[in-house]
């Protein structure tokens, strides 16, 4: 019984650390990038303040042709 409980806790921590080392991120290739604008890093924000968030970013190009079809139905 020890043998068996061993190796579940063994398996469950390979499950539990692997998926970090599996790059599966598209945004990993470098081709996709966003930078903040405002607030600015450092900027004291007060309970109640407005603040307006905005980045500057780079997307990869992507054929929008499929995104949206219109379906003619008679």
């Amino acid at each position: 019984m020890r043998i068996r409980g061993f190796i579940v806790t063994i398996f469950a921590v390979v499950l539990i650390f692997a998926p970090q080392f599996v790059n599966s991120s598209s945004a990993a290739s470098n081709k996709y990038s966003a930078q903040p604008i405002s607030p600015t890093a450092g900027q004291v924000l007060y309970l109640g303040q407005k603040v307006r968030v905005e980045w500057k970013s780079v997307l990869p190009p992507i054929n929008l042709a499929g995104c949206e079809a219109e379906v003619g139905c008679r």
